[in-house]
């Protein structure tokens, strides 16, 4: 089943751009979310716009710590965010999961890969066009965490959540892009 790419019929309140220098937008005014763990939580939940149950945060975030103290501190870490969204309820949290409203939340990421998955023949090229255009640096460019503020967030070896070409949480950024540009590329030189 092919996944359609937000559609511009829609206008989402937060546009989130990850591809190159973070960049989140309310309203079409920039935004700036102030605490570095909040944006890392904002930005790991806006990668695929999709569910993410909380044992996999409380891994990824803290994988050394006792469950109870990884829920202690992604709940705090969720109140944060909710205090500084403009619209705290794009934060959607349930006990088992959490996610951002992908109705009112649109993600250069999100998008890039409906487009990139694109199998139609007759839609791959122009697919393939827009999601290149998306595409303004690494993932994450300048954006980075140290390790002692959150757990695996930072550290290139996990390849959790680091600019300068590290994948976000073992998600197909690297592969993406080399393949947009490595079928998108010839594509383009024929026509």
């Amino acid at each position: 089943m092919e996944i359609a790419p937000f559609t511009d019929l829609i206008t989402p309140d937060v546009r989130i751009s990850l591809l190159g220098t973070p960049r989140i937008e309310w309203a079409g005014q920039s935004f700036v979310i102030p605490r570095r763990q909040t944006r890392a939580l904002l930005f790991y939940l806006a990668t695929r716009l999709q569910s993410t149950p909380r044992d996999r945060l409380h891994l990824l975030l803290w994988p050394d710590w006792p469950e109870s103290l990884a829920r202690r501190h992604l709940t705090r870490l969720l109140s944060h965010l909710r205090r500084a969204l403009p619209a705290p309820e794009i934060l959607i949290a349930t006990e088992e999961e959490i996610r951002l409203d992908p109705h009112r939340v649109w993600s250069d990421t999100a998008n890039f890969e409906c487009l990139y998955a694109t199998r139609n023949p007759f839609r791959r090229i122009e697919a393939l066009r827009q999601a290149a255009g998306l595409y303004r640096g690494p993932f994450l460019d300048g954006f980075s965490l140290p390790n002692s503020e959150m757990g695996a967030i930072g550290q290139p070896d996990a390849g959790v959540m680091s600019g300068g070409g590290y994948t976000l949480a073992g998600g197909l950024w690297g592969s993406s892009i080399s393949g947009l540009y490595r079928v998108y590329l010839p594509l383009v030189m024929r026509n």
